[in-house]
């Protein structure tokens, strides 16, 4: 009983963490695990799609002088 209620708590937990806004970052939509966008990085097809400014922001990223 104990580590099931401890399971069903962490899944809310992780649930609510991403759902609520925060003072910085991004809130995820409330059905968020039920599009396909949250799982596109996850098989092969959807790994090889990736928006065309990704290498421009890249570049950007990695030519800045920290």
């Amino acid at each position: 009983m104990y580590p099931v209620a401890l399971i069903v708590w962490a899944l809310l937990g992780f649930y609510m963490d991403a759902v609520l806004p925060k003072e910085y970052g991004t809130k995820r939509h409330p059905c968020f695990m039920f599009l396909p966008s949250t799982y596109k990085g996850c098989c092969k097809k959807g790994a090889e799609v990736e928006d065309e400014d990704a290498e421009e922001r890249r570049s950007t990223l990695l030519r800045k002088d920290y």
